[in-house]
Formats: C-alpha cells, structure tokens, sequence
C-alpha cells in the first residue's frame, strides 16, 4: 500500500514526475539486511572492496535503470519493527546534497535515525563509484525535520509518512538545513489521509487505463526490479 501510495503521488499528483523517483520498500529491507550478510571472522578476510560489494553489490539492481544524477529527490520507505519512516535523498551528488527523515514516532535516541542516513549514504556513493569507476566527494548530511508531527497511538505511521511526503514532495523547502516542518505546512493534518488513500486505491476499478502502469511497476518489485519515473 505504502508503495502503491508513493508512486501515485510521483505519476498523478506532482506537476512534474521527471524529477522524482520511488525505491520501493524491498530496496531498504534489502540494504539493511546485506549490512549482516556476514560474520567478523568472514569481514576480517575481506578486502575493504569486498565488504562493501559484499553490503551493497546485490543492490544496484534497484538502480540499474537510471542515473542517479537524473532526480532531484530519489524517495526511500522504511519499515523496521512495523513501523514506518521515510527518506528522501535531495539534490543527489551536488553540494546541496542531503537526505531528509521523516518519522511520527520520535524517541529520545536519534541514532538509528542517523544511522539510516549515513547507511543509505554510502550506498549512495558505492553506486556512484560502481559507475563512473570513481569516488564522489560528495556528502549526504541528515536532515531531521524541526517540530515534526508526531502520531498518537501505535498504527498511523504509514498515515503520517504518505502525507509527509506529498507535503514535501509539492512543496519542497528552499533551505533544508533549517527545515521547521511546522512552519512550512502550519495546516498538515492526516484526519481524512484513511479514507483518501482508500478513495485512490478504490478508483483502480473504475479507471483501469490510468493504473494500469503504475500497477505493473509494483508487480515487478517483487522480482525487484530497478524502478524509475514512469
């Protein structure tokens, strides 16, 4: 659902969809299982090129079919422990590269949160250097939204994260190192966001023609398949 639900923002909400792709959820669940792939008897054998092809080298399948440089926001969903969160890789490889967090859960301990950004960042540059056969120099700091809506109770998070992203996806900051969320959408709410994602997901019967796409995409994640903008 949550996949469903990103990619209709990206192919029939957003103005233009050429500058934003989706990773389905398969791609995280993927990269952080790779990070255990091994044990440190196997890790003190490998050379620094085998462990990183050995934590992301099954990966690049789900970026095989573009270039990352295309996108201006490549947006990553998260579910561990059956909770979800987001990532949205901003300006990927420029210097106003960053990758941005959403969560409506928060804890007192900020570092998994962290440490998914820098784990999705050295993906990001093994990819890079897989490619062009070179190191980019580019960083991709973690930017925690200041006065992030956060749910009240245990079951809303894939609520949150869907209206976390068409917020931002429509409206994006100028200045991601001061992201205030509340004083960028002062007016998010996720009251009607249920029965809205059912109304969508409800109009696959009545306009066959116009999901059809986007539902042959999330049929091939399942072999996951790379994935880009339709």
């Amino acid at each position: 659902m949550i996949d469903f639900y990103l990619n209709h923002i990206v192919e029939h909400v957003l103005p233009d969809s050429s500058k934003v792709t989706v990773l389905p959820s398969l791609f995280w669940h993927n990269l952080s299982l790779r990070q255990h792939a091994f044990d440190s008897e196997d890790e003190k054998l490998m050379s620094d090129e085998q462990k990183m092809d050995a934590k992301f080298g099954d990966l690049l399948d789900f970026v095989a079919d573009f270039d990352l440089h295309e996108f201006d926001y490549i947006v990553v969903p998260v579910n561990e422990w059956e909770h979800w969160s987001l990532a949205v890789i901003c300006h990927p490889f420029t210097a106003k590269a960053r990758t941005v967090i959403f969560d409506s859960q928060l804890t007192a301990d900020l570092n998994n949160l962290q440490n998914m950004a820098t784990l999705i960042e050295s993906f990001m540059k093994y990819s890079y250097e897989k490619r062009t056969g070179s190191a980019t120099s580019f960083a991709f700091p973690c930017v925690l939204p200041q006065r992030m809506p956060q749910q009240t109770n245990n079951f809303d998070c894939g609520v949150f994260i869907a209206e976390f992203a068409r917020r931002f996806l429509l409206s994006p900051p100028k200045d991601l190192d001061t992201f205030d969320f509340a004083k960028e959408y002062p007016d998010f709410s996720t009251a009607t966001k249920r029965a809205e994602m059912q109304r969508v997901v409800l109009s696959l019967s009545t306009n066959r023609a116009r999901w059809h796409p986007l539902v042959e995409l999330l049929n091939g994640y399942n072999t996951a398949a790379p994935h880009r903008a339709l």
